[in-house]
């Protein structure tokens, strides 16, 4: 790729009070991808939000004694609160009661009445609560929607206003013939293709009888429905309408990150929303599975979530980080528990690349007073040998992150960290020392500490504060702040030997120090009772 800029988004999300850990794990993931093409250089936007006029946020503030936009306001501060704990490094929380998502909105709904592609019709069938969502009676599960088993289905016959989706049925078709990867991975795009074949319904884009919500234009007695507010705000954080100049920087998005239960909307709806506003489709909708506890999806409407603050007590903000996307490969679903997590973080960060970083500073300082050679000096076959290893987990690193698929990265990320330990031991610096072979002692520091050097950059997208921590133990420049450009970019950082002066280590800390589980176990906890959704719905908009 040598495209200089990169805009990605995730999903807005479902309006609650708090987020659950599986809900910042969508965020987590885009993070360590936004973090990475900063590293690469390119001039990167990151757009994440919450989804603001979900039908249920007018009747919640009623109950509780508050107008809708208090409600709202303080759900998104929350949320923001919890996005900044977790170094979400977003360039806009954007929220659909923001003005200039208002005006996209209208000028979204304006574009498809010019073309024709609005009209009014009657509109009756079961309306799920929890994803605003019209169900066709294929899609129920023993009378349930299956992603919100323990809500009722409400059945409502009104007034609507349609969108003509099946006006766009060839254009999709087309779409998917010439560029399938538009939809990824393969596996939930074949479900988006199952979806296309069976023919395309229009769908509605407005509800009545509603105070909370844009008004429809032409028609203040509706409001926009979902679709036609909460996609549009994709293209509101780059610029659209009024921004044109900013709106050609960043439009088309490079990669729209959703969680798998939405790829209807974003693979099939928004491409001919777009189409028909006239607008260029994103490059890419990559959907990613979910955390699921005894192969149920976690929601707080069946109480089976891990509470972010619950991770942060065991893990650290960048454990947390880590072992969720070491543990849960992001393009499908996977089981996970506290005690799993545990032992991923002991053996992977404390025992390996912990372990890694913290000996060769000790004996840095031990053996050498913290003053190492260029590692150009290092020449042996067994530093060739780890330079080599380094070069092939550097290129798995990079395909991987190109694919999205973040448990493999750190794969390689380990690899190399095992491999360095490996080193150490074969090596055997303290027996060196102690034979009085001090010339090389220093070169298998410097091996070792070029070694933890690759791995601060390889580790900054994932776990950025531990990542800087790890540069200032090893006395060189932290890989970046996740904000803005990267510097030289990531080649050049991850070229062996650009240490040219050699090296003044600093303090030895642990970086990841071993955890435990709780003497209660550390259950699985519901979502906290004062939380006004945690029996209303879990998030629909986005996982």
């Amino acid at each position: 790729m040598t495209k200089d800029r990169f805009y990605l988004t995730t999903a807005i999300f479902y309006p609650t009070a708090s987020p659950a850990l599986h809900s910042l794990f969508e965020a987590i993931g885009a993070d360590a991808l936004a973090r990475y093409q900063r590293l690469l250089g390119r001039e990167t936007r990151f757009l994440t939000g919450m989804d603001e006029h979900s039908a249920q946020v007018e009747p919640l503030a009623r109950e509780h004694g508050t107008d809708p936009r208090s409600l709202v306001d303080a759900w998104a501060a929350s949320w923001r609160t919890a996005f900044d704990g977790f170094e979400i490094s977003y360039d806009r929380f954007i929220r659909t009661t923001d003005p200039d998502h208002v005006e996209a909105s209208l000028e979204m709904v304006r574009r498809a009445q010019a073309r024709g592609d609005i009209y009014k019709g009657i509109y009756s069938g079961w309306y799920c609560p929890g994803d605003n969502e019209f169900k066709t009676e294929s899609q129920l599960v023993d009378g349930h929607c299956p992603d919100h088993p323990t809500l009722e289905l409400q059945w409502l016959e009104e007034e609507n206003y349609f969108f003509r989706l099946s006006r766009y049925q060839g254009d999709l078709e087309r779409l998917y013939a010439e560029n399938p990867g538009f939809c990824e991975p393969e596996h939930f795009r074949n479900e988006v293709l199952a979806w296309l074949r069976e023919g395309l319904r229009d769908f509605s884009v407005s509800r009545a009888g509603n105070e909370w919500g844009i008004p429809f234009p032409g028609d203040p007695g509706h409001r926009i429905y979902v679709w036609f507010d909460a996609l549009t705000n994709y293209v509101t954080g780059a610029g659209f309408p009024g921004d044109q100049a900013a709106f050609e920087k960043w439009w088309p998005a490079d990669v729209h990150v959703i969680g798998k239960n939405i790829t209807r909307f974003h693979c099939l709806y928004w491409p001919a929303m777009l189409t028909s506003a006239g607008l260029p489709l994103p490059r890419q909708v990559f959907a990613h599975g979910f955390m699921t506890l005894r192969g149920e999806k976690m929601s707080k409407t069946r109480g089976n979530v891990i509470r972010p603050e619950d991770a942060v007590a065991l893990f650290g903000v960048d454990g947390v980080r880590y072992v969720v996307l070491r543990e849960i490969p992001f393009d499908r679903d996977a089981d996970i528990t506290l005690s799993g997590l545990v032992r991923r973080y002991n053996a992977d960060l404390a025992n390996d690349l912990g372990n890694l970083v913290n000996r060769t500073v000790s004996m840095s300082a031990r053996y050498a007073d913290g003053v190492l050679p260029p590692v150009s000096s290092a020449t042996a076959p067994a530093d060739l040998e780890l330079r080599a290893t380094a070069d092939r987990a550097i290129a798995d690193y990079h395909a991987a992150m190109q694919r999205l698929q973040f448990d493999e990265a750190l794969a390689s990320v380990m690899a190399l960290a095992g491999a360095g330990n490996g080193y150490a031991e074969s090596q055997a610096p303290w027996n060196l020392k102690r034979h009085g072979e001090d010339d090389r002692v220093g070169e298998v520091l410097s091996v070792m500490a070029e070694t933890c050097r690759l791995l601060g950059h390889l580790l900054a997208p994932f776990a950025p504060g531990s990542a800087a921590r790890l540069a200032d133990q090893l006395g060189v420049p932290a890989p970046y702040d996740g904000r803005g450009a990267g510097g030289p970019g990531l080649d050049a950082l991850l070229s062996w030997g650009t240490i040219a002066d050699g090296w003044r280590t600093g303090q030895a800390e642990p970086l990841f120090p071993r955890t435990e589980l709780p003497e209660e176990g550390g259950s699985l906890d519901e979502a906290p009772a004062d939380d006004p959704m945690r029996n209303a719905s879990s998030p629909g908009v986005a996982t």
